[in-house]
């Protein structure tokens, strides 16, 4: 449910039902992904020295760490030989971080590619997704003609269906996603529904592709991550991405952890050399930052307590709870879209993400970045600024 915020503003009650409205502005999501800097400054007129505010992709604001670029330097001299196709110095890092053999592990060009090589190794009749959703994992399947079955979950239940309704949807699915947090909604599937869920599907024989890309986020990760059920005899695969939590989307690192026949399966399915060694260098080198994952951590429980609130308190605006760096919103005035707000920010050098290319939202949907303080208040200022004209 909703957290509604104690606010001096009143709030109109009810949903605008509106649908996508395409034209110009949906070409800003046509690759299913905020962050699409080349899009937006065509379609905005951004200049090249402006100072342009991205809430649109999920990146930490306090990175990359220091040590990314000293180690870019370094690395530079490595750039006129081939890389290690099998990634082994990040791999025997990553193993010995989670308690995992080596064999289990496999570095990918960013977490999407290991989304994708999941769909091509298991080769499912079906996949299995629970809507709302991050689009790669339907994306992977219907490129390769594979059916997907959608549950959609609804808000009204922290977007967390009962676990016996998402055992029966999938009972014909041979593979099956969770975001964890997921994407765009940031809640959280608490342990005991994960281990409930994920024991049925396994019994069954179901492939289950827990993403857990802004999990680093978390106070509790550890805790939290599904890494250390990882064995042969589950059919579990775990994907990570450096990408969020260090900032680091241009270099594309992240990894998937699954039985070794299955993983052995997705390597040879891999692009040659798909990992780069400017990208690998910085992985073993992100390995050790420890104390900017504990200083982001801290960061982000206090700064998204207070961005949540703030837009929470703007006339119209439903703000719902996130366990992630990032807040799903919904307009509630009539007639009102996040695209024709996207518009109006996009022109005041501000970027944040409609959702209506999500399957179960619309585009009275949107999703904002979690950033410094001072740039959240600017958001905060803008949005507010563009209600009170409706």
């Amino acid at each position: 449910m909703a957290r509604k915020a104690a606010c001096a503003e009143g709030k109109r009650e009810g949903m605008a039902t509106v649908a996508p409205t395409g034209g110009v502005v949906d070409a800003l999501e046509r690759y299913g992904h905020g962050g699409d800097w080349v899009t937006a400054r065509q379609r905005f007129g951004w200049s090249d020295d402006q100072r342009v505010l991205d809430f649109s992709a999920n990146l930490n604001p306090l990175g990359p760490p220091p040590a990314v670029t000293a180690v870019l330097a370094d690395a530079l001299r490595w750039v006129a030989r081939y890389p290690d196709p099998a990634c082994r110095g990040l791999r025997a890092r990553l193993a010995r971080r989670y308690g995992l053999d080596a064999e289990h592990l496999l570095v990918t060009n960013g977490g999407a590619e290991g989304i994708d090589l999941v769909v091509a190794a298991t080769a499912p009749r079906r996949v299995g997704v629970i809507a709302p959703s991050f689009g790669e994992y339907e994306e992977a399947a219907r490129k390769r003609s594979i059916p997907v079955i959608a549950l959609v979950a609804r808000s009204e239940d922290g977007f967390v269906p009962d676990p016996a309704a998402v055992v029966d949807a999938f009972r014909e699915a041979d593979l099956v996603f969770f975001g964890r947090p997921n994407n765009p909604t940031g809640h959280l599937f608490p342990p005991g529904w994960m281990r409930d869920v994920l024991g049925a599907l396994w019994r069954r024989g179901t492939v289950t592709a827990v993403d857990e890309a802004f999990l680093d986020f978390l106070p509790d990760a550890e805790k939290q991550t599904v890494l250390v059920q990882v064995s042969d005899s589950r059919p579990l695969v775990v994907l990570r991405s450096f990408t969020k939590m260090f900032a680091i989307p241009g270099l594309r690192l992240g990894f998937a952890a699954g039985p070794r026949p299955l993983i052995a399966r997705m390597a040879a399915l891999q692009v040659p050399w798909s990992v780069g060694s400017l990208a690998q260098a910085v992985g073993e080198a992100l390995m050790d930052e420890t104390a900017f994952v504990a200083e982001t951590r801290r960061w982000l429980a206090r700064t998204r307590a207070k961005l949540a609130a703030d837009l929470g308190c703007v006339r119209g605006v439903t703000v719902f709870p996130s366990a992630a760096n990032y807040l799903l919103f919904r307009l509630d005035l009539p007639g009102a879209t996040v695209l024709d707000l996207q518009e109006a920010l996009g022109r005041k050098g501000i970027l944040i993400r409609s959702c209506h290319t999500f399957r179960g939202l619309s585009a009275a949907w949107g999703r904002v970045a979690v950033r410094t303080v001072a740039e959240n208040d600017v958001l905060v200022e803008a949005i507010r600024t563009w209600v009170a004209t409706r």
